[in-house]
């Protein structure tokens, strides 16, 4: 600033500027960043078959939308049943061997028992066991971390008598 005519030089308001401009970018791309809200995205669980087994990708998935992909690698047709808290009668049509087919139901914290009664038989069946959904938000800073997540009593894994 001039002492005698109290105006600042061009130099001076350009470097003011540009100074201004660099410590209030971050700080603006901060609060766009944590203020979105991120888009949901369906879980998906691949199930596959064979004519003697059925293999289940993730036995622990989130509560929400799940997508589940079932593929056919057997000789003759399976059909995927599952049941659980409100859930009862889902279910895919019969799948042809070497196709695939998707069920999409939503999923709640709880048990669920996925099963082929056309293939496999009644009692070859696989546990799913679904977590609470969980939602990390924050304020600032780059280091984020979740929270706790506690697993359901059930191991998930197949029950064959």
């Amino acid at each position: 600033m001039s002492a005698s005519t109290g105006r600042f030089s061009r130099g001076v308001a350009v470097a003011a500027a540009l100074t201004l401009a660099v410590v209030a970018a971050p700080v603006a791309g901060a609060a766009i960043r944590h203020t979105t809200a991120p888009k949901a995205v369906a879980a998906q669980i691949t199930v596959t078959f064979t004519d003697r087994a059925m293999k289940v990708s993730s036995t622990t998935p989130q509560a929400g939308t799940t997508t589940f992909v079932v593929v056919n690698h057997g000789k003759k047709g399976h059909v995927l049943t599952v049941k659980g808290p409100g859930v009862k009668g889902a279910h895919t049509a019969t799948i042809a061997a070497g196709k695939q087919a998707k069920l999409t139901v939503k999923l709640k914290s709880g048990t669920y028992m996925l099963a082929d009664p056309v293939g496999l038989g009644a009692y070859a069946v696989q546990f799913v066991d679904v977590i609470p959904a969980t939602s990390v938000s924050s304020g600032g800073g780059d280091s984020v971390t979740g929270p706790t997540v506690t697993l359901p009593p059930m191991c998930g894994g197949p029950y064959t008598p």
